[in-house]
């Protein structure tokens, strides 16, 4: 199992919109769907920072995700410009697993 873990700032007035853009409905799993070796992604809402998120993206291997950004590279920067607008700040925490 191979994850992405990265952690997100949202922009305060924007939290249902954000929560809604990396949820279990929202666009990102949506396009990774469409990837094979995809398997799941987790959002976590901090407790103490109502705003601040952690989400956890997970596929069966690292040639797996690598695959689809290369095959996906348009789609992937087009949702990621147009969810911009709904943080302050992102970090990416790293690549986990094989």
């Amino acid at each position: 199992m191979f994850q992405i873990v990265w952690v997100f700032q949202a922009a305060p007035e924007r939290l249902g919109e954000f929560a809604d853009a990396y949820g279990l409905d929202g666009g990102w799993v949506g396009l990774f769907r469409e990837g094979a070796g995809y398997h799941d992604t987790e959002l976590f809402q901090s407790q103490a920072e109502p705003s601040r998120f952690l989400t956890i993206d997970r596929w069966d291997s690292r040639r797996a995700y690598e695959e689809f950004r290369r095959e996906r590279r348009s789609d992937y920067a087009r949702l990621d410009a147009a969810c911009e607008a709904l943080t302050v700040r992102e970090e990416f925490l790293g690549a986990f697993g094989e």
